[in-house]
């Protein structure tokens, strides 16, 4: 992997010191309209708190201490009872990562083992994740993959809920049975969208 730089600034990754987008800007495709009716208030609110979720569950699997809140507390013991259930090995926790082909980065929340099957695993704390979310995390995952060397893994994402339970999602599983192209079709088309896309901007700036 080569060396990636990510300005947590402005939210931007670069690889050479040439600027390359996110996984999450290229999905951001599907949602943009949808996030533009929710109130930033809200938004801002649930970003803090999945944020802190986030470095609670990092810390733990780093073997340190996770710090929580009445609020976080709940999807904290969400974790650590899926951690305790399936035991899993990780290999890489909140890492960079870069795909040379298609000219995106990214950080993947978790990957390595679970049993004797690598898997990909994207965390989520969405309280009410509707179908739109469920498309989004499956091409997530699957993008996320193309930047690391399993071959064909399983593709997870783990919804913790404010109640303290979890839901481990299994994303190639949901796409078989609810969408008629194949994932790596959609994950293509979309990816050559944000490439068109992107070329229209830049010739319009170009003027």
């Amino acid at each position: 992997m080569p060396d990636i730089v990510f300005n947590e600034q402005t939210h931007e990754y670069f690889v050479d010191e040439k600027k390359y987008p996110s996984v999450t800007q290229i999905l951001d495709l599907l949602t943009y309209t949808e996030f533009a009716n929710i109130d930033k208030g809200v938004l801002e609110t649930a970003s803090r708190r999945g944020t802190a979720i986030h470095e609670a569950t990092e810390n733990l699997d780093y073997g340190g201490y996770a710090e929580v809140d009445a609020e976080t507390e709940p999807y904290v013991q969400a974790y650590m009872d899926f951690s305790r259930d399936y035991i899993p090995d990780w290999y890489g926790v909140e890492e960079q990562v870069f795909n040379k082909e298609h000219g995106f980065c990214g950080t993947i929340d978790r990957h390595g083992m679970i049993g004797n099957t690598p898997c990909v695993l994207d965390i989520k704390t969405i309280g009410s994740p509707n179908r739109l979310t469920y498309v989004k995390v499956c091409l997530q995952t699957y993008l996320y993959s193309l930047c690391l060397d399993y071959e064909n893994p399983r593709l997870f994402a783990l919804f913790l809920k404010k109640d303290g339970k979890y839901r481990l999602f299994d994303c190639r599983a949901w796409w078989s049975e609810n969408m008629h192209d194949q994932l790596w079709q959609s994950a293509r088309d979309i990816l050559s969208a944000y490439k068109a896309i992107q070329r229209i901007k830049e010739k319009d700036i170009d003027g």
